[in-house]
């Protein structure tokens, strides 16, 4: 599997912090760069099931080519989403299956975020899956 740079780098910013409130910060700072859904696109298929917040992602595949955009309310979700994009965004349909969800751990991150935000995360990484794997 292999991860973007801008990824990998980013990664390993946040597991340099050591304070867990720096890291949501790091978080809140990224959410902004999300490429964002509108909201008459926002309905029922695209809702992440599971998650704590209000959170909508569109994953569409064109020449082979993943692409996501997505909506939350809450700003840390909306965060850990902008990590799946730079995951998943610009791979090819074969290179995004092969991503696992662990590459996360490296980070730190899930130890700052609470167990329902972390399953929220795990909900949005299925989800790109499936939309991935059913186009």
């Amino acid at each position: 599997m292999m991860l973007p740079p801008m990824l990998i780098e980013l990664l390993a910013e946040f597991a340099d912090i050591e304070d867990a409130r720096e890291r949501a910060e790091l978080l809140f700072d990224i959410a902004d760069e999300m490429p964002e859904l509108y909201e008459s696109e926002l309905n029922e298929s695209n809702r992440i099931r599971g998650c704590q917040s209000r959170a909508h992602m569109m994953v569409t595949i064109d020449n082979d080519c993943v692409s996501i955009r997505g909506f939350a309310d809450a700003k840390l979700v909306k965060g850990l989403m902008r990590i799946l994009f730079l995951a998943f965004e610009g791979q090819t349909r074969a290179s995004a299956l092969e991503i696992q969800p662990d590459f996360i751990h490296e980070s730190k991150l899930l130890n700052s975020i609470t167990p329902s935000r972390a399953n929220g995360f795990r909900n949005m990484f299925d989800y790109i899956k499936y939309q991935i794997e059913k186009d």
